[in-house]
């Protein structure tokens, strides 16, 4: 929860400017860092393996949103069931409590 202080507008102004002026700095500096840095190792690959170690990772994440999308059917199956059990047996007490209701009125 964020706290509510009052800031007038000057004060606002000068956060923003502030604010503005560190993220042009690192930007900056992110930039010519960039440009003197060596190459990673999979800027270095030929076209051919880059486009195969792509594939491997799409291959691999296709493999984990598979298994998420399994478990979450699962627990979702799992959690249908619990309560289609827990409506029939509060239907079975409602229906119980009818019986017993008209046993005794028929008395």
């Amino acid at each position: 929860m964020f706290l509510a202080l009052p800031v007038d507008l000057e004060q606002n102004y000068i956060l923003i400017q502030e604010t503005y002026q560190q993220l042009k700095k690192k930007k900056q500096l992110y930039l010519l860092n960039k440009k003197e840095d060596k190459p990673t190792p999979f800027q270095i690959l030929s076209k051919e393996d880059k486009l195969r170690v792509i594939l491997e990772r799409l291959k691999e994440e296709k493999g984990i949103e598979l298994d998420r999308k399994i478990a979450f059917n699962f627990l979702l199956r799992k959690h249908k069931q619990k309560k289609k059990e827990y409506w029939k047996k509060k239907n079975s007490k409602f229906k119980s409590s009818l019986k017993y209701l008209f046993i005794e009125s028929s008395n």
